[in-house]
């Protein structure tokens, strides 16, 4: 109950002030990814980033980076697989 009541006064945009990163599955076709600091690799079937010392892997068929700001992506595609390393 008190997680929940946390939740939800924490936004996005308090979690880019804190340097926590936050990665959201929208679908089955689009990926969003906040403070990012790197794209690692980058192809149709798969686009690895780094945030935060971790990675992010996504696998799929077609992904293609939507839109990409200083620390914010956004992947599209048919979305088959995430995986999250550290």
């Amino acid at each position: 109950m008190i997680l929940s009541e946390i939740k939800k006064h924490i936004d996005s945009d308090m979690l880019t002030l804190l340097g926590e990163f936050k990665v959201e599955l929208i679908g089955n076709s689009v990926i969003a990814a906040q403070n990012f600091t790197k794209i690692i690799t980058y192809s149709a079937e798969q686009i690895v980033f780094k945030i935060k010392g971790n990675e992010v892997m996504v696998v799929g068929e077609n992904l293609k980076i939507a839109e990409l700001g200083p620390h914010d992506v956004m992947v599209h595609g048919k979305i088959k697989n995430i995986s999250f390393s550290r």
